[in-house]
């Protein structure tokens, strides 16, 4: 839920006005896509789920005219929009099944801008558009919005970012006023009481030692105040194998993917990053990357036990918060399909998609592989 698609960039830099006017909203000014490459009989069916905003303070010039959840055609036609009763920001626009029912699943509250996390709930609305309840964090936690899924008919889990008070000096603290660090949770809750059924913590189980963008660099937080968090593991995704109860992690700021025991919380291997239990194959080597996908299922089955398929986002690059360019370790992000073998510790490159003109998104992104490794958005 990022800046970086493949259809569509959500990072705005001058206002976007609707040259339409819907006779059951002539209120709306959606955003007019700009569509460079048309849909073809080879895209896959489906709608583009969009949360237009800005990431600049308001009145500033840039940003759609009209922040919030929208649903489009992969022709640009305007299907629905959440303005003016969903937000005003909006992110993590999805649909998921609930109680038998398609859902819509959206994210509301405020960002922490430039950390990158957010603070707020996400609203469950049924296939008619009608609110059917708000998930909160639970232990007086707020929700963030890079990740929300329904575990089953009463259950929900999703990521919540958690600051505290720490001792910093063995990480590089140069003062007792750099003492705040962040506690990248996962909490799962009762869907109806939103009580606290599991929660899973990041300080609990990983080193901060490990992190790419340590406290002295000032491209995570400065660690002075709980706004400025350090962000030494940054969990901007998670996918869930339900039947084994396994999780896999994003950890942008280590530019590294674990995969965790979701009975004992505790790290079963790590792909990146200082301590990969994997050799990287060429291509494999990524960082700052988003959108971590297992695609177990899809593995011939006489490959399975030892094979395991995931997918992500490599950005290659990352917003340099201290000053100056971009940090970036190559020319351009794309999307990729990666075999892992834990039983030599092997990795192997099966596709990669760039975006077209060889973007390099810096701030967010999001990549989907089908079972045959086809880019679909």
């Amino acid at each position: 839920m990022g800046p970086c698609s493949y259809l569509a960039a959500l990072l705005f830099t001058g206002y976007a006005g609707a040259n339409l006017v819907y006779k059951s909203r002539p209120d709306l000014a959606a955003p007019v896509l700009n569509i460079t490459i048309p849909a073809t009989n080879e895209t896959a069916d489906g709608l583009i789920f969009y949360t237009p905003e800005s990431i600049y303070a308001d009145n500033t010039g840039h940003g759609p005219a009209q922040s919030g959840p929208y649903i489009f055609t992969d022709k640009g036609d305007l299907v629905w929009t959440g303005f003016g009763y969903v937000g005003p920001r909006s992110e993590n626009f999805l649909v998921q099944n609930y109680r038998g029912q398609q859902v819509l699943t959206i994210f509301e509250g405020s960002h922490n801008s430039p950390m990158g996390h957010g603070h707020g709930h996400t609203s469950i609305f049924d296939n008619k558009y009608r609110l059917l309840k708000q998930i909160k964090g639970g232990g007086h936690k707020l929700a963030d919005q890079h990740e929300f899924l329904i575990f089953n008919n009463h259950s929900a889990v999703f990521t919540v970012y958690d600051p505290e008070i720490a001792d910093l000096s063995p990480y590089g603290a140069k003062s007792d006023s750099q003492q705040w660090i962040l506690d990248n949770k996962i909490q799962k809750v009762d869907t109806d009481t939103n009580r606290v059924l599991w929660e899973w913590s990041s300080l609990e189980h990983i080193d901060p030692a490990g992190t790419n963008l340590t406290l002295e660099s000032g491209n995570a937080g400065t660690g002075v105040n709980s706004s400025q968090a350090w962000h030494y593991f940054y969990m901007n995704a998670f996918d869930i194998d339900v039947a084994n109860n396994k999780y896999l992690l994003s950890a942008r700021s280590m530019c590294t993917i674990f995969k965790m025991d979701g009975d004992t919380g505790k790290i079963i291997w790590q792909l990146g990053g200082p301590n990969s239990n994997f050799s990287l194959g060429e291509g494999v080597d990524f960082c700052w990357q988003h959108d971590t996908r297992m695609h177990q299922k899809y593995l011939e089955h006489e490959t399975k036990g030892s094979k395991e398929i995931i997918s992500f986002f490599d950005n290659s690059a990352h917003e340099n918060l201290a000053g100056g360019p971009d940090l970036q370790t190559r020319a351009y992000s794309a999307g990729k399909v990666v075999e892992l073998d834990t039983e030599n510790w092997t990795s192997k490159l099966i596709s990669e998609f760039r975006a077209p003109g060889g973007s390099l998104c810096s701030i967010a992104g999001e990549f989907a592989a089908a079972s045959e490794w086809k880019c679909v958005h």
